[in-house]
């Protein structure tokens, strides 16, 4: 592959929010523009069909809601480097999952 194509593959993944109408609003307000608003009952296949599309690096998601994605999919989102999701906490609670762990997910390697 070439320096300037894979320089285009990377400049084309995007970042998704994935979340209710207020937490996608607020990312649309800092300039994020691709936004999925999902509730408990369509979030399941939300994150099916954004797992199959094409170019997402990146998704941003609410907290509560990512804690009610069912475990099959959950350990699908685990086996794959692509999109990495994030999901935030809305009432100020840290998530337990850190940037060693998000590191070791995407290159495969411990920096311990």
């Amino acid at each position: 592959m070439s320096k300037g194509r894979a320089e285009r593959d990377r400049v084309s993944e995007k970042i998704v929010v994935l979340g209710s109408d207020f937490f996608c609003t607020a990312f649309k307000l800092a300039g994020i523009s691709d936004t999925v608003r999902a509730t408990e009952e369509s979030i399941a296949k939300d994150v099916g069909e954004l797992l199959e599309k094409e170019g997402v690096a990146l998704i941003i998601t609410e907290e509560s809601l990512f804690s009610t994605i069912p475990n099959r999919l959950v350990k699908a989102i685990e086996r794959r480097a692509k999109p990495i999701f994030v999901p935030i906490s809305l009432d100020g609670k840290k998530r337990a999952e850190n940037l060693e762990v998000l590191v070791k997910r995407v290159l495969g390697v411990d920096i311990k």
